[in-house]
């Protein structure tokens, strides 16, 4: 289970996700200012089922894989990046890579 960023530096443009089960970080992840628009790419492992998409606050699958799905859209805050972020963890989707274009 991935939790929220703990530590972020300057202004929370970069952030580590870390594992409940250790500190040691495994995935990076770009974040702009929380209450500004901005548009995401989002890599998960696993494929999306297209009956999920109009779930996803307007995140559009622009490549897929049987192994993997990358996912990208303008989302208007990061309240909804979490939304997104959720769903997908519904999915029991792994997130691989969070960016910030």
């Amino acid at each position: 289970m991935l939790s929220i960023p703990k530590l972020c530096r300057s202004n929370l443009s970069h952030c580590l996700l870390f594992s409940e089960r250790s500190l040691k970080p495994f995935h990076h992840i770009e974040v702009p200012v929380l209450d500004k628009p901005a548009v995401y790419r989002i890599k998960v492992r696993g494929v999306v089922p297209e009956s999920w998409v109009d779930r996803l606050g307007g995140m559009r699958i622009v490549d897929v894989s049987s192994i993997e799905t990358m996912l990208e859209g303008g989302l208007p805050d990061q309240a909804a990046l979490k939304g997104v972020l959720d769903t997908l963890y519904e999915l029991r989707l792994r997130i691989e890579e969070v960016t910030c274009m």
